[in-house]
């Protein structure tokens, strides 16, 4: 008698990849991707890259930021600084 491992109909098949999506699906953000910035990790609330943008505005404007400052500040700082 012979032994038979798989069927013949799936010794053809390619094995599938665990770690490939499947075909036809798009790949799932990375599960630690908190940030939704294609990585994973990332602990950046929306108002921490919210002040980012403040900062880099401030410092167009030529001002010196402290980086003890929050929102607030920075844009009293911003408001004083543009023209009237």
């Amino acid at each position: 008698m012979e032994r038979v491992d798989e069927p013949e109909a799936l010794q053809d098949e390619p094995i599938a990849s665990p770690v490939d999506p499947p075909a036809g699906e798009s790949e799932q953000p990375h599960p630690l991707d908190h940030d939704n910035d294609g990585e994973p990790g990332g602990s950046v609330s929306h108002a921490e890259r919210g002040l980012s943008d403040l900062v880099a505005e401030a410092e167009s404007l030529g001002i010196k930021v402290d980086k003890r400052w929050g929102a607030k500040r920075l844009q009293k700082e911003i408001d004083k600084a543009k023209p009237q």
